[in-house]
């Protein structure tokens, strides 16, 4: 048989830290072990327009959100 070997620390297995260990004549190579079969590549991310303007106001409007508790907070200390 073929068995994974990995890394147990978070996020190391997906950054490569892997093996296969093979028993015998094994059972085949398992897939995504870095030296043994072709690097894994993942498809590129494809965001729309009307997606990509949420992802903007989503991400200033949380900047202002916390911009804003700060200055409270500073404003109450004084």
């Amino acid at each position: 048989r073929t068995y994974l070997v990995h890394c147990d620390i978070a996020q190391h297995m997906e950054k490569g830290m892997k093996a296969q260990l093979v028993v015998g004549s094994g059972s085949g190579d398992l897939w995504s072990i870095p030296g043994v079969t072709a690097n894994f590549e993942r498809p590129p991310v494809v965001v729309g327009l009307w997606e990509g303007l949420l992802l903007v106001f989503a991400a200033l409007s949380s900047g202002a959100i916390i911009f804003g508790i700060a200055v409270i907070k500073k404003s109450r200390q004084q």
